[in-house]
């Protein structure tokens, strides 16, 4: 048993030195690149794509968050991403909620914690004692419930366009 985790273990290190040296020929010369070596590099992103997707996700389901037990009635309590210098979000989603609730004038709270929402997913909200998350349903959800309409001013013809 020893010499066959010795051998895995061997071939495993020359893997990773030609995933390595293939890495390398890919940034100073890709031309140069063997149809092996482009075997190599995509199973190698492959793997990881699926180990990262694995260990990040958090399931199908709904999940419980803690909800904070002081809301104010009608305030949106927003979880994101925390802000970098001049970006006030960096998740696109977060950047596209936190622009709505700019431009409609809805009042929100701000959190940045790390903390995932109902749906495993940054950006979420808290909006009178409920968790929601899904930037476009959250944004939906917002128009009928603050009676918001950001498209009034659109021709129908425009609103197919934006769609």
């Amino acid at each position: 048993m020893s010499g066959l985790l010795q051998g895995f273990l061997e071939a495993l290190g020359a893997l990773s030195g030609r995933v390595q040296s293939s890495v390398v020929q890919l940034y100073t010369d890709p031309a140069q690149l063997s149809s092996g070596d482009i075997v190599v590099l995509g199973a190698s992103v492959f793997c990881v794509t699926v180990v990262v997707l694995w260990t990040c996700s958090g399931g199908d389901g709904i999940r419980k968050v803690k909800i904070r037990p002081n809301f104010t009635p009608g305030k949106v309590y927003y979880h994101a991403i925390p802000p970098c210098k001049s970006i006030p979000c960096l998740s696109s989603f977060g950047l596209k909620l936190e622009t709505y609730m700019r431009m409609a004038d809805i009042p929100y709270e701000a959190s940045s914690d790390f903390v995932q929402g109902p749906k495993g997913q940054i950006p979420w909200i808290e909006y009178n004692g409920q968790a929601m998350g899904d930037s476009n349903l959250i944004i939906e959800f917002l128009n009928k419930e603050k009676g918001v309409d950001l498209n009034q001013s659109l021709s129908d013809a425009d609103k197919a366009v934006s769609r």
